[in-house]
């Protein structure tokens, strides 16, 4: 049921978001104005749709960052769980919101929080 719910979500937000020449699909082309105004108006528990769609999206992009650090021998980052995903979502959206910069893609916001945390503390793998 879940998987139905994501995939439905999705399916909205790619065309609700679209645009004609963007790549982007997904929770991932929702601003951080959109995503804190969506948690605002809804509980987040783990049943939650929205949560669900925006954890999930979250957990997809980093596996992808990871994929690419694998790549280049580094050791992969790993984040324990849902919750953290979601606080890291909330924080790098809040920190746009104090650099009035709200209307940045969630996309770019956690490609950013992604290189500057991440990319400093880079190991190779033995």
């Amino acid at each position: 049921m879940r998987k139905v719910i994501c995939l439905i979500f999705l399916i909205y937000c790619c065309n609700l978001y679209a645009e004609n020449k963007t790549v982007l699909v997904g929770a991932g082309k929702a601003t951080c104005r959109q995503f804190l105004e969506s948690i605002q108006n809804g509980n987040l528990d783990e049943e939650n749709p929205t949560r669900i769609a925006f954890v999930s999206w979250a957990q997809g992009y980093v596996s992808g960052r990871n994929k690419q650090l694998e790549h280049f021998d580094y050791k992969m980052k790993l984040i324990p769980g849902e919750q953290e995903y979601l606080n890291i979502l909330v924080y790098g959206c809040k920190k746009a919101q104090t650099q009035n910069n709200e209307e940045i893609l969630l996309s770019s916001m956690l490609d950013q929080l992604f290189s500057d945390v991440f990319g400093k503390n880079l190991t190779k793998k033995q």
